[in-house]
């Protein structure tokens, strides 16, 4: 609930902010300057918002993949990591789990 709150003061300020700024814009003379910031700034809050929520949905599928992999396994600790090279059966890129299980590593 704190988070959300500090979130809630946090977006009220920068919504004053732009529309104080477009104002401003507005009374140098502007109007249409006025505009296209106020445009361009809602463009930019949006794509911010998808972004995390494209983010927030990565990881939570992430988790779950991790989830069910710990399950079956018994790993004692689990992880996400992308393969970069050492591995002549794996992709450069590929997202791979690994796993501990005792004193053993798993990909």
């Amino acid at each position: 609930m704190l988070v959300w709150g500090v979130n809630l003061i946090h977006y009220s300020i920068g919504f004053f902010v732009i529309l104080i700024i477009a104002a401003l814009f507005a009374q140098l003379g502007s109007p249409v300057l006025a505009w296209i910031w106020v445009i361009v700034t809602i463009a930019f809050w949006g794509f911010g918002i998808y972004r995390l929520r494209k983010r927030k949905l990565h990881v939570s599928v992430v988790e779950e993949i991790q989830k069910r992999a710990s399950e079956m396994i018994g790993a004692n600790q689990i992880g996400s990591a992308i393969h970069i090279a050492g591995h002549p059966l794996m992709q450069r890129d590929q997202p791979i789990l690994l796993a501990l299980v005792k004193d053993e590593l798993y990909f």
